[in-house]
């Protein structure tokens, strides 16, 4: 539980992306807040129901999903009983191609999805794309953080590090109150 309280103690939400019954059994077992479900499982409807089932929030990447499948993923969580989701606009690529961002989902996911927050998630290097999706109606972002861009892994290098991260708040909470 010490990740979950290290978290809510900086005033953050606890958000794990899991693979596998075990994972998502720890995640929930040490408190996370939320269960996201990344864009390559988007329409493997057995996981997601599992993860559904779980009771927690669902945060949904859509990646290169068709529109089917995030309206069939969506079903799928609704028939497990989950109603609590966030439905993600998310490039694919680490890190996203600005051809790859396509914000206008943003303004799609919520039409075909009124009663879910959509948010972004960010594989973009910068706070630009972030504040974007943001004054495009976003409820929500997610930006990884990094000790060290230069780290070896898929995604130290567009995560922000500790030094950039209050500025990445402020912006995002200055575009609120405009």
């Amino acid at each position: 539980a010490s990740v979950a309280h290290a978290t809510h103690a900086a005033g953050l939400a606890f958000i794990a992306t899991v693979d596998f019954a075990e994972t998502l059994a720890l995640a929930a077992k040490i408190g996370a807040d939320a269960i996201k479900v990344c864009s390559g499982d988007v329409n493997h409807t057995d996981w997601i129901a599992e993860v559904a089932r779980a009771g927690l929030p669902v945060m949904l990447d859509t990646g290169l999903a068709t529109l089917g499948e995030i309206e069939w993923a969506v079903e799928v969580c609704l028939a497990a009983g989950n109603n609590r989701l966030c439905i993600h606009a998310n490039p694919s690529g680490y890190p996203g191609r600005l051809e790859s961002i396509n914000l206008g989902l943003l303004t799609t996911l919520r039409q075909l999805f009124p009663e879910f927050p959509s948010g972004f998630s960010d594989h973009n290097i910068g706070r630009d794309m972030d504040v974007a999706a943001v004054a495009l109606g976003a409820a929500m972002v997610e930006k990884t953080l990094t000790g060290d861009r230069r780290q070896a892994g898929p995604e130290h290098m567009f995560s922000l590090e500790p030094d950039e991260a209050a500025g990445f708040v402020h912006a995002i909470r200055d575009l609120e109150i405009a």
